[in-house]
């Protein structure tokens, strides 16, 4: 029981509940190593737009709220599906799954706008979420290892936060990366 209980702690981001960044990094590696690696199996990167802006307005324990919440939103947005879930650190998130005929990542983006506008219609806090999200494919050759397709994932979100910016639509995603 001790073993399991610290094996736990080793693996998951105290505040959020959710897998660490070094439990993603032995997740990536078997997922990509093992025989059901294949173009199906997309790495979406999410971060909090504007988080910098709640910590220093409303502080860090306002922040932090922030990060729980968002941690839920996903965990709403993925339940009943097979997702590996986890915090890479400040406020960015990675959600790893295999895209299914009933599962891709255009509606599970969508399925998270809905979560947050939920969330914000619903909340008492003194601040909106909003998330900006991107994602990438697994390409054996190509985008084929743990650190080339968080890359791959987190310059297709940077693109859409950068469309936020500039008011471009929102959803883009990479099946070719370079």
């Amino acid at each position: 029981v001790y073993i399991n209980v610290l094996s736990r702690q080793i693996s998951t981001d105290t505040l959020t509940g959710l897998n660490n960044r070094r439990q993603l990094n032995r997740y990536l590696d078997l997922k990509i190593n093992s025989a059901e690696a294949n173009d199906n199996t997309f790495l979406m990167m999410l971060d909090a737009d504007g988080f910098k802006s709640i910590n220093d307005v409303f502080g860090h324990a306002a922040g932090d709220r922030a990060l729980i919440s968002i941690a839920d939103v996903l965990k709403k947005s993925c339940a009943h599906k097979d997702c590996f879930l986890a915090r890479l650190g400040g406020d960015e998130f990675v959600i790893v799954g295999d895209e299914e005929s009933d599962f891709r990542p255009a509606s599970l983006v969508e399925n998270i706008a809905a979560h947050v506008a939920e969330f914000n219609r619903q909340t008492r806090e003194p601040f909106q979420l909003s998330i900006s999200a991107g994602w990438a494919y697994f390409q054996p050759g190509k985008v084929n290892t743990a650190d080339a397709l968080l890359m791959a994932a987190d310059e297709s979100m940077y693109v859409v936060k950068e469309g936020k910016r500039n008011r471009l639509p929102r959803s883009r995603h990479y099946r070719q990366h370079g």
